[in-house]
């Protein structure tokens, strides 16, 4: 198995001659290549790729990111200690988290994109939008804590890929918020249509979106209709 990310304790100008040492000739048995980030695939050097991408499908298997938030499956379990803002149950992807939140909108991201202080910015104009995280030195120890207080929360994804699905938003309706999402509008192979409101989609047009769109239905929609279990057996048989 080989991935995106480096290994261990490899330092950054070591990496590539690591990991030619490990792709040598001695190297024999399959070899599956995993990826959650939007970064190029190697197709066709690998027998299996695992990723987000969402029109491969020869020799692929499709696990995006906001699926390993998910308790899928009794036996699966990815981190030693529970993490309030990773783990999810079945039961909560699948009901409608209400809270009453006494703040307008927040934005929580590490990644400094301009048009994410821009999107900001023009949801100023409907009420106050705390903007934290490490990009702006107001770092939050619990998404899950700070959410729950907020009626919107503004999320972008890093890219906009169809199948490119992230936590971003899952976090927001888990903690009870309307997301405001900017993604690629794939996302409705796998979340309900009605549970967001892809601002993406609308241009940025925040005065349009609460002019048109009945937020009433976007917070009583829940994120899926179904728990994919099915997925698990889909991964034995790529396996």
């Amino acid at each position: 198995f080989e991935s995106c990310f480096p290994p261990r304790q490899v330092l950054p100008n070591r990496i590539v001659k690591k990991w030619k040492k490990w792709r040598g000739p001695g190297i024999s048995g399959k070899r599956v290549f995993y990826s959650a980030e939007p970064l190029p695939l190697p197709v066709g050097t690998h027998h299996g790729i695992i990723s987000y991408h969402l029109h491969l499908k020869e020799n692929h298997f499709r696990w995006p990111v906001w699926m390993i938030y998910c308790d899928l499956g009794k036996d699966i379990r990815i981190r030693r200690k529970p993490n309030p803002d990773a783990d999810f149950t079945t039961a909560q992807l699948t009901s409608v988290h209400l809270t009453s939140p006494k703040k307008f909108a927040c934005t929580i991201f590490a990644n400094p994109q301009h048009l994410r202080f821009k999107a900001a910015q023009w949801l100023e104009r409907f009420g106050e939008v705390d903007v934290l995280g490490h990009s702006v030195n107001r770092p939050i120890f619990s998404k899950m804590a700070i959410m729950p207080d907020y009626k919107f929360n503004l999320c972008f994804e890093n890219s906009i890929i169809p199948g490119y699905v992230t936590e971003k938003a899952l976090q927001a309706k888990m903690a009870g918020c309307i997301p405001l999402y900017w993604g690629d509008p794939a996302y409705r192979v796998d979340f309900n249509a009605k549970s967001l409101i892809n601002i993406y989609e609308y241009d940025c047009d925040f005065e349009r979106i609460f002019a048109t769109v009945d937020l009433e239905e976007v917070r009583q929609t829940p994120l899926l209709n179904e728990v994919p279990h099915h997925l698990l057996s889909h991964l034995a048989q790529f396996l």
